[in-house]
């Protein structure tokens, strides 16, 4: 399992930002899981080695925008960097913050 991180926008108006979980492609519509936060992030249990597609939904000045990412969660042995075998995981941050609104 790896913690999946999840990176969302500032909140405006205290309202409620949207999430869900796709497993592989946003088109086969699997759906994992769906969240709701009032937070800038959050994190989520996903299994590695398996892509997900990652969405948020924000209303701001009555209208809908959407966000979306996918990651790929992998687990990377290091022996480099630790006396004993150590694993460490990467892509497992997803950045769903808006970039600019219309």
């Amino acid at each position: 399992k790896a913690n999946l991180e999840i990176k969302l926008s500032g909140v405006y108006n205290y309202t409620t930002t949207t999430g869900k979980i796709y497993e592989g492609n946003l088109e086969d519509s699997i759906l994992y899981k769906t969240f709701e936060t009032t937070g800038t992030k959050t994190s989520l249990w996903v299994s590695i080695n398996k892509k997900y597609t990652v969405t948020a939904r924000y209303y701001i000045s009555e209208n809908w925008y959407y966000v979306v990412n996918s990651v790929t969660p992998r687990v990377r042995y290091d022996k480099e960097n630790c006396n004993d075998p150590c694993y460490f995981v990467y892509d497992r941050v997803v950045d769903l913050r808006l970039k600019y609104t219309k």
